[in-house]
């Protein structure tokens, strides 16, 4: 009498006991005509010009997957991952006419049940997981994921795929929904644990906006950019779901029931700004010039003055030092790389071993009285804009994540020092702020990035 289907009840059971993939209950169990998706065969929110009307909600849907598809390359191989009912897959074919067209979902009866729409897209369908995709590396120009992410065991693991079946300069574009502060109450904590069960999470699934540019950078995507747009997917969806539920018609009670409790909880996360939609786009990081990291020896006393005496690699930092006492600084920064407490490396280009183009760097010190880890890096301005710098702190975090070192890495590149920033942002770090740094008896105005090897 309360209108479930067989798929309904098992989607009920996982809200008690979790099984190995709660998204493909979850979804099996919503079915192609669930009456709170803005149009048939659709399960996005959409992209709204207005509030959340039934007369765009046939619309906002393909909208949003419009939006999506535009920054993928035209004519190329695109890979659409966890594609849904397949309606989605039609509109990237319009937009990108894409050469090869292939659908990755990890629940079968989705793929049978848009199987009309796939052909009608041209796509090929594969049954696969999103963190183990069975393609070769550099299989495709693009990549697209709408509103799925957060379903997948681990964003990381997708994201290292995502770019491994890429291209070089290959493009990510994907939307996700993230969380952006811990609960403020106890009704806050009521909500999010319901949203949890309901579509089949873990903890460990979620994450701020922040946190998943950051986990792009590190697997490897250039030129990272997010848009929050909760305001035009979360908030018109949830009026048009609070109109639908005034007037239910024939939906089954069950349905009607458990999505009320539903749409109150996500009113909930966003009236106290939990909860954010994003768009987000990547490209594949191209190879560029390979570099290699050797231990700097007293030997390297020239590279060390040259790059602290002149006014040019010093700009950022105060101005020049004297060249009296460097010889003293070096010594000991050695003896700390020899007894292990400093790492302090020469950059070595690829293409000219006997070349020694800056230094990068990683040491223990005590802040506002406590104990950081800091990275600091260098490059002479004859081997600048060769992507050095980036390829040198990129070879010391990998170093330190396989030695399983250093854990929290702090950097603070000058505000004005762009391409400092930049490395900062490219490597995965997270902006926590400003502050003032002390630095051989200058103030200097910076911005504080961090990093967590461990995560």
């Amino acid at each position: 009498m309360f209108g479930l289907t067989p798929a309904n009840v098992r989607h009920v059971l996982r809200l008690f006991r979790q099984g190995r993939r709660p998204a493909v209950t979850v979804y099996e169990s919503l079915g192609e005509d669930f009456f709170l998706a803005p149009a048939p065969g659709w399960l996005n929110l959409g992209w709204w010009e207005g509030d959340g009307d039934e007369s765009e909600a046939a619309r906002a849907p393909e909208r949003l997957v419009e939006v999506l598809a535009e920054p993928l390359p035209r004519g190329g191989d695109v890979l659409d991952v966890a594609n849904g009912l397949g309606a989605q897959d039609p509109v990237i074919a319009r937009v990108c006419k894409p050469g090869r067209l292939v659908a990755v979902n990890l629940s079968g009866y989705q793929l049978r049940t848009g199987r009309r729409r796939l052909e009608a897209a041209g796509a090929h369908p594969v049954l696969a997981d999103a963190v183990r995709l069975p393609f070769a590396d550099a299989s495709f120009d693009g990549v697209i994921s709408v509103e799925a992410a957060f379903h997948f065991p681990s964003r990381a693991r997708f994201l290292a795929e995502a770019h491994r079946v890429l291209r070089p300069g290959g493009v990510l574009s994907m939307s996700d929904v993230t969380v952006e502060a811990m609960p403020r109450s106890l009704g806050d904590v009521a909500a999010g644990l319901a949203q949890l069960r309901v579509w089949g999470l873990r903890t460990s699934q979620l994450a701020s906006a922040d946190k998943v540019v950051a986990t792009a950078a590190v697997a490897g995507f250039e030129d990272v950019r997010l848009r929050r747009c909760g305001d035009r997917t979360i908030d018109p969806a949830l009026r048009l779901a609070r109109a639908r539920l005034a007037h239910p018609g024939g939906a089954p009670p069950a349905h009607v029931w458990a999505a009320r409790v539903g749409i109150r909880s996500v009113e909930r996360l966003r009236r106290s700004r939990l909860v954010e939609y994003v768009l987000l786009t990547a490209r594949a990081r191209t190879p560029g010039e390979t570099v290699r990291l050797r231990d700097i020896t007293m030997d390297d006393l020239t590279l060390y003055e040259n790059l602290h005496t002149d006014p040019r690699m010093m700009a950022e930092l105060g101005g020049p030092l004297r060249r009296s006492g460097l010889k003293r600084k070096l010594r000991r920064i050695v003896d700390e790389v020899t007894d292990g407490r400093t790492w302090y490396s020469v950059i070595v280009p690829g293409d000219d071993p006997g070349a020694a183009a800056g230094t990068v760097c990683i040491w223990r010190h005590d802040q506002d009285g406590k104990p950081i880890n800091e990275i600091g890096w260098m490059v002479l301005p004859s081997f600048q804009g060769r992507g050095l710098a980036t390829g040198a702190v990129r070879a010391i975090l990998d170093r330190a994540r396989a030695e399983g070192r250093w854990d929290m890495i702090h950097a603070f590149p000058g505000v004005t020092n762009g391409p400092s920033n930049a490395i900062c942002r490219k490597t995965g770090f997270e902006l926590v702020g400003r502050r003032d740094i002390d630095y051989s008896g200058r103030t200097l105005a910076c911005n504080h990035w961090r990093l967590d090897l461990q995560a």
